[in-house]
């Protein structure tokens, strides 16, 4: 890039040997430093082609049912940061961002790109998430640095140029306690002065946080739930819980009947936010569905919180029917939740309705909760109950188990004598 001369102002001379300099550095010594508090949105506008299809880098061999954390805002400006440095060549990428995508498991393949990407990596985790109801380790308080729910980190991307052929170094730090005390620690520190730990790169997660895997070898000596169970899906999102779940059954079906009864009501559309956002066309489907009185059915919407919905799978964000098909038919639901990190929370129960996705986790936990039917029916069944169910169970695992209990397995009625059933389980 050349200056072009100004000669119209008192200070074109001086203008035009700034811009010559400035100039000269950009040819001769590029710098590329990305800096910025980026937002935190999942539900973003943001949604370009160019930005959608860089993010599909850290999609790659995925296979989520969801990629809802990889569309929040703060992940597409650390993309953008990413890619310009890598066309660069060289440079730096430092964020105080959302922290979740230092453990978050939909955020394995974002990490291990970042670690192929740079050469030194370093973290700040400055805690201070309230949904999580964070404390610090000695059981105090943990205050946000902001005026938010989230926690955050200051997170520091490093790339020198050259091809950089191992992955990158972690360099790790906890800040806990209150906000005024993070901010002198803050204040009186330097990247040269923060007393840093050494991560380990551990595939598949490559967790940007401390972790014991001291017992990952007897853990990864049993089965993964998903691999016993067949069939399994988040639970059910309505996307307008206002307008779709209620305590009560009669009062549901008067607010749907009227919803249906004014589908064009601007004021209607108002009232319940009936629009259409993204991969959620309310609107669109609400206008081509009918009104159904057979689709008010139980949900499990919180522990010991049973309500009622309207089941229509073309106006639910994530029906998951699926699954929830083989419930609505008598199976029992196995509710599941991976990333598990609450202490004083139960990991697993059963449901024999319907169940949302935030049936006992809440917004700010790792992931929400999914559901395996104990049983799937055959498509022909029609509800004929001589065709029989079949166990969502996986055959060759239920084969391990029964020959390491001594005990056969029958899936359906029971029988006196040394058996495994799978009401049973």
């Amino acid at each position: 890039e050349e200056y072009h001369p100004d000669t119209g102002t008192l200070f074109a001379s001086w203008l035009s040997d700034e811009a010559r300099e400035a100039n000269h550095v950009k040819r001769e010594t590029p710098v590329m430093c990305v800096i910025g508090n980026p937002p935190y949105a999942v539900s973003s506008s943001n949604k370009s082609d160019w930005i959608i299809n860089l993010l599909d880098d850290y999609k790659k061999d995925l296979n989520e049912k969801s990629y809802n954390s990889l569309s929040d805002d703060y992940v597409k400006f650390i993309r953008f940061g990413e890619y310009y440095i890598q066309k660069n060549g060289e440079g730096i990428l430092a964020y105080i961002s959302n922290n979740s995508f230092l453990d978050g498991l939909t955020h394995r393949k974002m990490r291990k790109q970042l670690l192929e990407t740079f050469d030194d990596i370093f973290i700040i985790d400055l805690h201070g998430n309230s949904k999580k109801k964070e404390k610090s380790p000695d059981g105090s308080i943990d205050e946000n640095v902001f005026d938010i729910m989230q926690g955050v980190s200051i997170n520091i991307f490093i790339k020198s140029r050259g091809k950089n052929i191992n992955l990158a170094k972690i360099h790790h730090a906890d800040i806990y306690g209150k906000r005024i005390e993070k901010y002198k620690i803050l204040n009186n520190n330097t990247i040269a002065s923060i007393n840093w730990d050494s991560l380990i790169n551990v595939d598949p997660n490559y967790f940007f946080v401390p972790k014991d895997f001291e017992s990952e070898k007897s853990y990864k000596n049993g089965f993964l739930i998903t691999d016993l169970m067949r069939n399994f899906n988040p639970g059910v999102e309505s996307g307008r819980d206002s307008l779709f779940i209620d305590f009560e059954k009669s009062d549901l079906e008067k607010r749907i009947k009227n919803v249906f009864q004014n589908k064009d009501s601007t004021e209607i559309n108002q009232q319940y936010k009936i629009k259409d956002t993204g991969s959620y066309k309310l609107k669109s489907n609400l206008l081509s569905a009918e009104f159904d009185k057979n689709k008010f059915v139980e949900i499990n919407y919180r522990p010991f919180d049973s309500r009622f919905t309207y089941y229509d799978c073309s106006l639910q964000r994530r029906a998951s029917y699926d699954t929830f098909k083989h419930i609505l038919n008598g199976a029992l639901g196995l509710v599941i939740k991976r990333g598990f990190n609450e202490v004083h929370s139960a990991p697993c129960y059963l449901v024999d309705t319907l169940s949302d996705r935030r049936g006992w986790t809440r917004a700010g936990m790792q992931g929400a909760e999914s559901i395996a039917p104990l049983y799937y029916y055959p498509e022909s069944s029609n509800n004929d109950f001589d065709i029989p169910r079949i166990p969502n169970l996986n055959p060759e695992i239920v084969k391990t188990i029964t020959s390491k209990i001594n005990l056969e397995f029958l899936p359906e009625e029971p029988q006196p004598g040394n058996l495994c059933m799978a009401q049973n389980p």
